[in-house]
């Protein structure tokens, strides 16, 4: 399973809307058989931009993926990352830390645009694309 990042979520809406977008979209045709899920953390930030959180698109994205919960393995890994970022003088906002702490706990790559963002967390796999190719 890959978890998706709220840029990949973001991205895939713009691809919908502007065809010259589809990175995001595009990604997915490549990956057809890939299990993806979104930490909830992502699903609540990219919430924040609908009215209604009943939107057709949440409620699709809600049954489309697997969303993964915050517990309490997701919370040592988010105390681990967060010292340690913090001690290097790489810290990340609190959000990010959490979505990164959910990936490690279960040992699955995070997807998305901000690699050089998500490069500071020790162990985390970053998978990343552009115009529909990963690096």
């Amino acid at each position: 399973m890959i978890l998706l990042d709220t840029t990949f979520l973001i991205d895939l809406q713009r691809g919908k809307r502007n065809p010259s977008r589809k990175g995001a979209e595009s990604w997915l045709e490549e990956h057809p058989d890939e299990q993806l899920g979104i930490p909830a953390v992502v699903l609540g930030e990219y919430s924040e931009g609908f009215e209604d959180p009943d939107h057709p698109i949440l409620t699709g994205y809600r049954s489309d993926f697997t969303i993964i919960p915050v517990d309490e393995i997701v919370a040592s890994h988010y105390g681990m990352i967060s010292r340690i970022l913090r001690a290097s003088g790489n810290l990340i906002g609190s959000n990010d830390i959490w979505i990164a702490a959910t990936a490690l706990s279960l040992s699955y790559p995070l997807l998305t645009r901000n690699a050089d963002h998500f490069a500071r967390v020790p162990a985390l796999e970053v998978v990343t694309y552009r115009a529909g190719s990963v690096r």
